[in-house]
């Protein structure tokens, strides 16, 4: 009795006479304890560092940032620094409970918190109506729920806040006890789960439900369901393909590819295919991908199929559809405007970048160190006469 469970096994080969396993037993502890601590101290930093310092450095001190041309002692900084701020604060918070708590006590309190992000995981896998609105109220309310049922009854229990709210409720109303609201009689780890998660749950579905989803969601939603086509050609696919003309194919080539283009295009299939091809016939399954690669090499691979279906079928653009273009355009003007900086950032002299309208769009450092500008003087659509 009074002993640490923690230790009893430590204590076991202690009492048979052998001490070398005991020792042995320990080193291995250690070594796992420490193995853990290093581990989850780095990991922990580094979620800290990237989601969180960084991000807020580069919407506040852009320009700043900017002219760093080496982040990596910056990156090592923070994370040490992190790194420092997890390990007091555990090491703070165990001083104040680690008395009264065990390890598995302190485990089941931190599954317990990590549990509130389930609700919105789950339902963002598997619920087309979830939205952000709903996922950040449900994980607050859940997580101030896991803070009033869990984290109270902890620290009233180390001694460092009074008790008087555990055994009377808030106001003195028995029903708003943290360990047992509305009278509920659970154990204090399946209280707490089952309020904060249950919060947590209805506040997600209900907000989701009475709340509308932005375009940005909407976009993301649709990406992630849209179903992959079947390599096999469906009914419905067959029964459009067979109305569809060679004539109609030609039109469509025309359209997007220029006549004298087109025409130099349906030539070289005859040839390689060696067929005729008659407009008032039929397209055949080979004639529409080869069209449909055509039209792929001038507006790309999504919006040449989907330009392809909607225009012959006169089936209605999806969602989908403008989720697979916007995200084939995005990508490629993404990848322009890297390249455009990675160019001039690396020239010597200093180099901008006008539109139309005389309108800075792209700049180097070299190009802020010969005006030497102030800070947060050039930016984005700055005119520069």
């Amino acid at each position: 009795a009074g002993t640490d469970p923690d230790i009893i096994i430590l204590q076991l080969p202690i009492m048979a006479g052998q001490e070398w396993l005991a020792v042995l037993a320990f080193l291995g502890g250690g070594s796992a304890a420490a193995a853990m601590v290093i581990v989850c101290s780095v990991a922990i930093a580094t979620m800290i560092s990237n989601e969180i310092v960084m991000p807020g450095l580069l919407k506040f001190f852009r320009p700043r940032m900017n002219r760093r041309t080496d982040l990596s002692f910056l990156l090592l900084t923070i994370r040490r620094v992190a790194i420092f701020v997890v390990l007091l604060t555990a090491y703070g918070f165990y001083r104040m409970a680690g008395a009264d708590y065990s390890l598995t006590a302190f485990g089941l309190l931190s599954f317990a918190a990590a549990a509130q992000f389930g609700p919105a995981l789950v339902g963002g896998i598997l619920w087309r109506e979830g939205n952000l609105t709903g996922a950040t109220w449900g994980l607050g309310l859940g997580f101030l729920m896991w803070c009033y049922t869990l984290l109270l009854p902890a620290l009233a229990a180390t001694g460092w806040i009074p008790g008087d709210i555990i055994e009377q409720g808030l106001f003195g109303w028995e029903w708003t006890r943290p360990t047992a609201l509305f009278g509920s009689q659970l154990d204090q780890i399946s209280h707490g789960i089952l309020w904060s998660l249950g919060v947590n749950t209805m506040v997600y579905i209900c907000l989701s439900l009475v709340t509308r989803q932005s375009i940005r969601e909407k976009f993301q939603v649709a990406a992630f369901f849209h179903e992959p086509q079947p390599k096999g050609e469906s009914p419905q696919q067959q029964s459009w393909q067979g109305q569809i003309r060679v004539s109609d194919l030609q039109a469509l080539a025309d359209r997007f590819m220029g006549e004298e283009r087109a025409k130099s295009a349906f030539r070289h299939y005859e040839r390689r295919n060696a067929t005729r091809l008659y407009a008032h016939r039929p397209a055949s399954t080979h004639l529409m991908k080869y069209v449909e690669r055509q039209l792929a090499s001038v507006i790309g691979a999504s919006t040449a199929r989907v330009v392809l279906e909607s225009t012959l079928t006169g089936r209605d653009m999806q969602i989908e559809d403008v989720v697979s273009i916007v995200d084939e355009a995005s990508q490629a003007m993404t990848f322009s405007r890297e390249l455009l900086q990675s160019a001039i950032e690396n020239i010597s002299l200093g180099v901008s970048v006008v539109n139309h309208r005389q309108q800075l769009v792209v700049w180097n450092h070299h190009y802020l160190e010969m005006f030497n500008y102030p800070e947060g003087f050039v930016r984005v659509g700055r005119p520069v006469e």
